[in-house]
């Protein structure tokens, strides 16, 4: 069911606080000035230079929760959104109660996820 994730050559990761307006490459919505986020950097198999990825502090808790709790290795970068839409097309609903809260709270999540993008467009629309 997970995507397969290479692993980099080498990674490293910061949770700053940003000073100027990045975007963020799950929900491609803007992360804000001030706001603290996830910044990764790492080289990949092919690439000639690293590559630098940012997310919300929201996305990746949402990556984790599906990574830690619902059986995946990792998540490749830019597919929090596949990686949800297969759980849900999967029925992946809880049996049990092992995997009651985690889906709560990974729904909360993407409902979180889901209203800013859409806040993001509306406001990218009226500019």
């Amino acid at each position: 069911m997970m995507t397969e994730c290479e692993l980099p050559i080498f990674y490293g990761y910061t949770e700053p606080v940003a000073k100027k307006q990045h975007q963020c490459c799950e929900c491609s919505a803007p992360i804000l000035v001030g706001e603290k986020h996830f910044h990764c950097t790492g080289k990949w198999h092919g690439d000639k230079k690293p590559q630098s990825y940012r997310q919300h502090d929201t996305c990746r808790e949402a990556c984790e929760v599906i990574r830690d709790s619902f059986g995946g290795e990792c998540i490749g970068v830019g597919s929090l959104k596949e990686e949800f839409n297969e759980l849900v097309c999967d029925d992946w609903y809880p049996q049990n109660d092992r995997w009651n809260e985690p889906w709560k709270k990974l729904r909360h999540l993407m409902a979180v996820i889901l209203v800013r993008e859409r806040r993001h467009k509306l406001l990218e629309g009226k500019q």
